[in-house]
């Protein structure tokens, strides 16, 4: 028995090590995490060192000592409930909040990625990729984050690959941008596609990009050919030209999308729902009776090992 609680006290502590490692703190706040840690996965089906191994990886990542918990809990949900595993899951929420100037506070949100993988013909880990690949050209132009992940689910959900559909949409939000800041030809042929005067859709622009690129997107689909209206606004490549009749062709799966997104970010319900349903499954259960076995096996075993070293 004392050697089983004092493995157990052992695990937790080295990946508290990992903590300390990588975050600058007090003993207390130490303390906090790993008892925080601990509590946490008595209720879930996530061992405590997996959720300290996590604290570590966000303390990497640019999160501050007092932001780790939210993180790790955040993290831990995406990897319970979703498709992606923690280490993907917290590298690619740290570097789309970097990316997007995503204050910290709303990391639980970044969760929303869950409504779009139950509501769309996605997963959260497609969202999450194509996320990152158009956060930049999109925040450029103004689009609110959950309008960039409503986005990526649109594309992901139409079968377009993170990499293509990241490309293609930041090429052409970027092209929009630029004519809309420089005016000529290449503004009134997106005002033309779009129905709208040169003036019209430069405003429409600065106000909402979201709303223009679908107004541009419903008049590509409208016009006589839509191979023709594409190379107007200078799209000729094979990539974009694709990536945009998809858009082009299913806007109503797009404003769906985009709604989802914002009304799971605004609720900021559907992750723990999703980790709640999980941890009801049989498998969960077990896991996380292991889990309270193992918090009593670390408070016995704690004391045995600094007897044993003193």
């Amino acid at each position: 028995v004392g050697v089983a609680t004092g493995a157990a006290a052992v695990k937790i502590d080295t990946s508290l090590t990992g903590v300390r490692k990588t975050v600058d703190g007090t003993e207390e706040q130490y303390r906090q995490l790993k008892e925080s840690a601990i509590e946490f996965s008595k209720t879930n089906a996530v061992s405590a060192d997996q959720i300290l191994d996590i604290q570590a990886l966000g303390a990497q990542l640019g999160f501050s000592i007092d932001e780790l918990d939210e993180f790790s809990r955040v993290v831990s949900g995406l990897d319970i409930a979703t498709d992606m595993n923690a280490e993907q899951a917290a590298t690619e929420l740290a570097q789309f909040a970097n990316i997007v100037k995503m204050s910290h506070a709303d990391v639980s949100r970044y969760g929303s990625i869950v409504n779009l993988g139950n509501n769309l013909a996605t997963t959260e880990s497609s969202v999450s990729s194509m996320g990152q690949r158009i956060a930049a050209a999109s925040n450029q132009v103004g689009m609110s984050t959950p309008d960039i992940l409503g986005w990526s689910g649109a594309m992901s959900s139409l079968g377009i690959e993170a990499e293509a559909g990241g490309t293609a949409f930041s090429n052409t939000v970027a092209s929009i941008d630029k004519a809309v800041a420089t005016g000529g030809d290449a503004l009134d042929s997106f005002a033309s596609i779009a129905g709208m005067s040169a003036d019209q859709f430069a405003q429409s622009w600065r106000t909402s990009a979201t709303d223009t690129m679908l107004a541009l997107l419903k008049g590509t689909n409208s016009a006589e050919n839509m191979t023709v209206a594409l190379e107007s606004m200078g799209v000729t490549g094979i990539r974009q030209t694709d990536v945009l009749k998809r858009l082009a062709g299913n806007t109503d799966l797009v404003s769906q999308a985009l709604q989802v997104s914002n009304d799971g970010w605004r609720e900021n319900t559907a992750l723990q729902d999703e980790v709640n349903n999980r941890n009801d499954s049989m498998a969960a259960k077990l896991e996380i009776l292991q889990n309270k076995v193992i918090a009593v096996a670390e408070d016995i075993g704690t004391p045995l090992v600094n007897a044993a070293t003193d």
